[in-house]
């Protein structure tokens, strides 16, 4: 297959990784949440789905032997341009404010949800906003350095 054609397919994949690697742990963390509400779930949230992120990252593999460079930077996106979606699943699975209204309200609600600024708001009502962000300002500091060392 030519690399050409290889690309989109793979960073695809990559982005399904991520967005599994994150959203399916919140998933399961939020079940957990509904059926154990004495604990105080904020710190497990921020931490466990950047952790789950980051083992989904080293799980894959190093740059080099995948042929392509941006392993990170594709399986990131795909953790901001589905997580719309994961937590629109997740509410009308585990119950909340998710699509309300007529057809035509949740099909323009389903649409939208795959833009980033979207998965922010959601993530903000949601509660784990802040696994979010430690993840996008953790994976940015990680990538930075790295591409420091290897000049």
């Amino acid at each position: 297959m030519p690399f050409a054609k290889e690309r989109p397919i793979r960073v695809l994949l990559l982005g399904a990784i991520g967005a599994l690697s994150f959203w399916a742990p919140d998933l399961l963390l939020h079940w957990l949440i509904r059926m154990y509400k004495g604990i105080d779930w904020f710190w497990i949230l921020t931490l466990t789905l950047p952790a789950t992120f980051a083992a989904a990252y080293l799980f894959t593999g190093s740059p080099k032997e995948k042929g392509f460079k941006h392993i990170g930077v594709a399986m990131l996106l795909g953790v901001w341009c589905t997580g719309g979606l994961f937590i629109l699943l997740e509410w009308s699975l585990l119950g909340g404010p998710a699509l309300t209204g007529g057809f035509q309200n949740k099909l323009m609600e389903v649409m939208l949800s795959v833009f980033p600024p979207v998965t922010f708001f959601y993530s903000a009502y949601d509660g784990s906003l802040s696994g979010l962000l430690l993840l996008t300002v953790g994976s940015a500091l990680f990538w930075g350095i790295r591409a420091g060392i290897a000049r």
